[in-house]
């Protein structure tokens, strides 16, 4: 079945009140949400799709991605992974796993630009520097980090290099032999955190 937003509201004292009626994703395995003003953007990762929709209900849109790239068992469809406004906020930035790219939409999900990661680095979450300049694409397949320019106020993202996220106490053969797939990605007092999942 399909994936929901269930919301819940918060009192003046700060306490979750009784929850409001849930509101379908229109998708399968919904993993990232972003709540702008009324509005409810959820990406869909196993139907590779992203929603839009009212907090009350009332409207719901759905724009499904369409393409694949290298990985044979993780990459053969689209697998949104992520949503959220770039710095600006007037554009929101989705990140694909499947497709190896990072694209940009408007509010009404009409697609501005796409942004290509090297093959079989698998997009996952970003973080953006603090004058919002740079973002940072934590790559669930290829144990690494993608450092692209930003423009929020054209909603344009360029590829400019990698960084691995395996640990260097690790030698070279344990690195190769472990499984890892980064997930959580930071920006904070001019440092990236990345979490590794496999290296711990």
């Amino acid at each position: 079945g399909n994936s929901a937003v269930l919301p819940v509201w918060v009192d003046d004292a700060g306490l979750p009140t009784d929850p409001s009626p849930s509101v379908s994703t229109e998708g399968r395995v919904g993993c990232h949400l972003s709540v702008t003003d009324d509005v409810v953007y959820a990406a869909n990762y196993s139907s590779g799709s992203i929603a839009r929709m009212m907090l009350d209900g009332s409207e719901t849109a759905l724009l499904v991605r369409e393409g694949h790239s290298v990985h044979p068992t993780r990459q053969e469809m689209p697998h949104t992974h992520y949503i959220a406004p770039m710095p600006g906020g007037t554009y929101l930035a989705v990140c694909d796993l499947g497709t190896d790219s990072i694209a940009v939409y408007d509010r009404d999900l009409t697609v501005v630009s796409e942004c290509r990661v090297p093959d079989g680095c698998g997009p996952r979450h970003l973080c953006y520097s603090p004058d919002g300049r740079y973002a940072y694409c934590a790559n669930d397949l290829s144990s690494t980090v993608s450092i692209l320019s930003c423009d929020g106020e054209h909603g344009t993202f360029v590829h400019l290099s990698e960084m691995s996220t395996r640990s260097t106490a690790y030698g070279t053969a344990d690195r190769e032999a472990c499984e890892n797939y980064p997930a959580a990605i930071r920006c904070d007092g001019g440092f990236v955190y990345v979490s590794n999942r496999g290296d711990d």
